[in-house]
């Protein structure tokens, strides 16, 4: 395989230099289909043709597409011109937004539809499928995602790990993510504002990049929590991994937006029960499936400091029920661990493989 120049071989995986055409916003549709002709179709071209190559030269009997919106058309053509069954793996955003790609996105309905399965990754999800696309249940595998709890539990806090607000004394909350609207980062400032009057000494640490930095950072400022929140930008794994092993609760009060957005699953609350934290969810989207709530955290409703304030004060004043939501949440974690999950899926493969 390593003698093909449009593939790069390592460790049993091939990578194809490019999958997508650029993105180009078009205005009308003779822009569309100039860009279709000269650009969309040179790069599937080479995609299918390349994975059809492989497809023969492994014995391939199963090809599972994780692009719904960009990739789906793969899998239609893939089921025509092969033997080969399709599975797609849905996550979440790419079934209830609005397609950004030129037309290939809006087939989704179309794409699922001819598939032989398809995984997601919650109950959220799995509802959206069969409600929006109409696709039967039984056509569906629900496999939550998972994580390598080993990677996680065996890693040491790293010296020079983020501890900015984490003075003595004090209770450390921590929040990661993109800093977009779903993940709720706007109203987990709203609520350390009313935390902050009941317990002073309690910090709030942000990581991550985002669209709504400057608003987040003026919401800081307008609400004089300088001292009390701050936004440490992207950090390092090795940092990532010490905020988690430092902080007491860990909190992203996800919600759904107008626009149907939210969050498909929500990993980091299976990352942070890794690590023995309480977690503080929104009740919305798949973050219901990765909190189970009263156990391993709490589920608040995302739009209101209120809510969200309250799951604080509350864990902040109760020491038993965070070590107890801790525990949970540790085999809670176990549990979803990544090679359960990898199983899950092989097994699934296997089934589909076998349909008539």
């Amino acid at each position: 395989m390593e003698s093909d120049p449009e593939w790069g071989h390592v460790d049993g995986i091939y990578r194809i230099k490019q999958l997508t055409a650029p993105s180009v916003r078009c205005r009308n549709i003779l822009q569309t289909l100039w860009v279709v002709l000269k650009s969309d179709l040179p790069v599937q071209t080479g995609v299918f043709f390349s994975t059809v190559k492989l497809i023969r030269r492994l014995g391939i009997n199963v090809v599972c597409i994780g692009e719904l919106q960009e990739l789906g058309w793969l899998g239609v053509l893939l089921g025509l011109t092969t033997a080969v069954k399709v599975i797609y793996y849905t996550h979440g955003e790419e079934l209830t937004t609005k397609s950004t790609s030129r037309f290939y996105g809006k087939n989704a309905r179309f794409y699922l539809g001819r598939a032989d399965g398809i995984v997601t990754v919650s109950h959220y999800t799995m509802d959206k499928i069969t409600g929006i696309f109409n696709i039967p249940a039984n056509k569906i595998k629900l496999i939550t995602n998972g994580i390598d709890i080993e990677h996680y539990v065996t890693s040491a806090i790293p010296d020079d790990s983020q501890d900015a607000l984490n003075e003595s004394g004090c209770a450390l909350l921590f929040s990661v993510g993109r800093l977009i609207r779903r993940k709720g980062f706007d109203k987990a400032i709203d609520a350390m504002a009313i935390v902050h009057t009941v317990h002073p000494g309690a910090r709030l640490i942000i990581a991550g990049e985002g669209e709504l930095q400057h608003e987040l950072e003026a919401r800081i400022k307008e609400l004089n929590l300088s001292g009390v929140v701050k936004m440490v930008g992207r950090v390092s794994h090795d940092e990532l991994i010490g905020l988690y092993q430092r902080c007491d609760i860990f909190l992203m009060p996800n919600r759904e937006l107008a626009n149907g957005d939210t969050e498909g699953f929500g990993l980091v609350f299976l990352e942070a029960n890794a690590f023995k934290k309480p977690v503080i969810g929104g009740n919305a989207g798949g973050a219901v499936d990765a909190i189970v709530s009263g156990e391993t955290g709490l589920l608040v409703d995302g739009n209101s400091a209120d809510d969200i304030a309250g799951a604080i004060i509350k864990l902040l004043e109760n020491g038993g029920l965070r070590t107890e939501m801790g525990e949970n949440g540790y085999r809670w974690a176990k549990e979803n661990d990544v090679k359960n999950k990898v199983c899950e899926f092989l097994e699934y493969c296997e089934s589909v493989v076998a349909q008539k």
